[in-house]
């Protein structure tokens, strides 16, 4: 059986015998290290019995990264802990192993199993909507290992929002993080929710309308039939006057003045609790 030298020097002088292909070299100090000399490499290698009284293999290191020092002190930790039931090949197996699937579950594996298992299920309106309000977290962090979100990724995806001009949708693509990383608890994929470290934006009233674009998409739709025409008069009518759907519903003709052009909002059908009166132009008289 080899002997290991005591000197770092003479392990460096270490060289495969003719016709083998590895050689180890057993330490004279600590029972079970020895250094596997191969054609490449020099590796540190501890063979121990377990708790259970099963022989056992582990490498510890390489030489020359690991020094004899290191390696008879990670040796001893190796046969100490086998002593005391602590299995480190089991541990270091699950170290890697968590590794490996960390690097796998990314924010994208792990929506796209929030999409099959939730989304899908539901109304083909709330699977666009909760898809569009995702979009931007998937192109700022879906590559990263869910473990890795952090807060500063969904301020991120929130600000490329707001960076398209869709401000007010800010809050309904935090919403729909903060379901996801809830849901990922649940599943016991994270611990923390990155969405509940970001202040939720400010619900502004009033303050989207329609781009040109957008109106002249809305027109289209109406001159080509895509609704009733009660449907469309309704439409036209919130178009021309700006009220809300509900007061336009609502409306009876013994709150219009047609010769004055004006119509009267109740209290009870105004958002501020307020009886308004309104001016109409000739197109929205015309509607009525």
């Amino acid at each position: 059986m080899a002997q290991l030298p005591a000197h770092e020097n003479k392990i460096r002088d270490l060289t495969l015998p003719p016709g083998k292909a590895q050689q180890k070299h057993h330490d004279t100090k600590i029972s079970g290290l020895a250094l596997r000399v191969g054609a490449r490499s020099k590796m540190w290698i501890v063979d121990y019995t377990d708790e259970a009284g099963k022989r056992r293999l582990m490498t510890i290191g390489s030489w020359p990264k690991m020094g004899l020092k290191e390696a008879r002190a990670a040796a001893q930790a190796v046969v100490g802990g086998a002593r005391l039931g602590v299995d480190l090949i089991a541990a270091r197996d699950e170290k890697k192993a968590a590794a490996k699937r960390h690097a796998v579950e990314t924010l994208g594996y792990w929506w796209d199993r929030y999409d099959r298992q939730h989304v899908s299920g539901l109304r083909e309106n709330s699977q666009r909507s909760i898809r569009g309000g995702i979009t931007d977290l998937l192109a700022v962090a879906s590559k990263l290992p869910i473990g890795l979100v952090t807060p500063s990724h969904i301020r991120e995806s929130m600000e490329r929002r707001k960076a398209r001009g869709a401000v007010k949708s800010t809050f309904h693509a935090r919403n729909t993080a903060n379901g996801f990383f809830k849901w990922l608890i649940e599943q016991e994929a994270i611990q923390f929710n990155p969405v509940s470290a970001v202040r939720s934006p400010k619900r502004g009233r009033g303050q989207r309308v329609l781009t040109d674009a957008e109106l002249q998409d809305l027109l289209a739709l109406l001159a080509g039939g895509a609704m009733t025409k009660n449907a469309a008069d309704v439409v036209m009518f919130v178009l021309l006057t700006g009220r809300r759907i509900g007061e336009v519903v609502g409306l009876t003709f013994d709150r219009v003045d047609m010769k004055a052009g004006t119509m009267t909002v109740l209290a009870g059908d105004d958002k501020e609790s307020t009886e308004r009166l309104y001016p109409l132009s000739r197109p929205a008289l015309g509607i009525i």
